[in-house]
């Protein structure tokens, strides 16, 4: 037995250029798992090989908690003019009505299965925690601390990727 996780959605046109993670768990599946990549390979499709462990660790933040904020922005946005949102909105609010849309509009089973399968609890946790700072400064009026809390998050993040490509991938796809 092979685990497969196609890295789209089961609107994609084409293998060509996307990504499937393969999950074997012991020789023989090791063995299809190289057939399945130079199957996929022939069709211009990369893989990656992991434990199924490590690709649950990878999926919980990739998949349960943006599905989890999307639905949460989905449920918050419903009761706004959504295309009247969108003729004055920049790259921002765009990407993230169209995340929120997109994941809401999905299979109510796969979410479910999402939610159900991956551990989302720290994710979630960690998210709802920092919400709720946000809303105790920007409630409280602390300007100067948001600042500061804002500051320090930018340089962490700084560290670990390039905001720049970030700011250009948007840009590129809803500029």
């Amino acid at each position: 037995m092979l685990g497969a996780h196609p890295l789209f959605g089961p609107t994609a046109r084409t293998l060509e250029g996307k990504t499937v993670i393969l999950t074997p768990i012991d020789p023989s599946s090791r063995a299809l798992a190289d057939r399945a990549a130079n199957w996929l390979k022939e069709r211009q499709t990369s893989t990656v090989q992991m434990t199924p462990s490590e690709h649950d660790s990878l999926m919980e933040p990739i998949l349960a908690l943006t599905h989890y904020i999307g639905l949460a922005t989905a449920a918050v946005l419903v009761d706004h003019p959504l295309r009247e949102l969108l003729r004055y909105a920049g790259p921002t609010h765009t990407a993230l009505q169209a995340l929120a849309v997109t994941v809401a509009t999905d299979s109510p089973e796969m979410l479910a299965d999402i939610q159900a399968t991956l551990d989302p609890t720290p994710h979630v946790g960690g998210f709802l925690k920092q919400a709720t700072k946000l809303a105790d400064m920007i409630e409280k009026g602390e300007g100067r601390e948001f600042e500061l809390w804002a500051a320090d998050l930018a340089e962490r993040l700084r560290k670990k990727v390039d905001p720049g490509a970030c700011r250009e991938t948007l840009y590129r796809i809803y500029g």
